[in-house]
């Protein structure tokens, strides 16, 4: 199965959270976009489907990423309370 990679680049002293084909930004802090990229992911992951987060330094290397692939149950509303 296909995993969705939700990613926070920086572009020009901006933050973009691109997840997928579609991008959010930017904003003026990479702690916004990796909210924003988290948000996207668990979105994803709770209509089933795998994804995982990644976050770029201002170099544009990957440090770090985390995978929802299989670590998390499909959450429910009702079990976010």
């Amino acid at each position: 199965m296909h995993c969705t990679v939700c990613s926070v680049v920086p572009v020009d002293g901006n933050w973009f959270a691109k997840c997928g084909t579609v991008s959010h930004g930017p904003y003026m802090s990479a702690g916004i976009a990796v909210r924003i990229a988290t948000s996207e992911a668990l979105e994803i992951r709770r209509q089933g489907r795998r994804s995982r987060i990644s976050v770029q330094n201002t170099a544009g290397e990957i440090e770090v990423e985390y995978c929802l692939c299989s670590k998390f149950k499909n959450a429910q509303p009702s079990s976010l309370i």
